[in-house]
């Protein structure tokens, strides 16, 4: 089976509130996100094992000129292995508030900004990588709880690996890495 793809000339797709994208082909927006949906919307991009005679496996790829995956609240986001969310101007996924991400190993998460973008309450789950190239790896408000077992990096001058406005906390058993700035920042207790 081949993998399917979605090309948007703005947004690959676009959807409301409590919407359910499953993806396992590439999703593509050429001036716009690969994915904006609205709160309570849930994100898979799958993995799909090909049971040909080579036994490929293909990651669902998400792209967007601006952001990779774009959200309200409440996201539930899930990036299995070998999938890649990309965003190539903006942030690789900006959430916000409440939002319950999980990138797992083998999973790329890249954004031209920010890696990830969130508001309060993020749960981030990371097995795999994710990436900020000008500014942070990870950046949320109030309330964050992330559990990193991966590599998150930020290669922005002023970009942190991980940049936590107030009451986050961090639980490492991977690499956080700045290359410019803080591996973690917290600005609050």
């Amino acid at each position: 089976d081949i993998p399917m793809t979605v090309l948007g000339s703005v947004n690959g797709v676009s959807a409301g509130d409590a919407s359910s994208i499953l993806n396992s082909g590439s999703i593509i927006g050429q001036s716009g996100d690969g994915v904006i949906v609205g709160n309570g919307a849930t994100v898979s991009n799958l993995t799909t094992f090909d049971t040909g005679p080579f036994g490929a496996i293909f990651g669902g790829q998400i792209t967007g000129s601006s952001d990779g995956a774009g959200a309200g609240n409440n996201l539930t986001l899930t990036n299995q292995n070998r999938g890649a969310i990309t965003g190539t101007a903006g942030d690789g996924i900006a959430a916000g508030n409440d939002a319950n991400i999980t990138n797992a190993s083998g999973a790329n998460v890249t954004g031209g900004e920010k890696g990830i973008s969130a508001g309060t309450g993020l749960t981030l789950n990371n097995s795999g990588t994710i990436t900020g190239q000008n500014d942070d790896g990870v950046a949320a408000t109030t309330g964050a709880n992330i559990t990193n077992s991966g590599t998150i990096t930020a290669n922005g001058v002023n970009g942190d690996g991980i940049y936590l406005e107030a009451n986050g906390v961090v639980n490492n058993t991977g690499s956080i890495v700045s290359n410019f700035d803080d591996g973690i920042d917290s600005d609050g207790a």
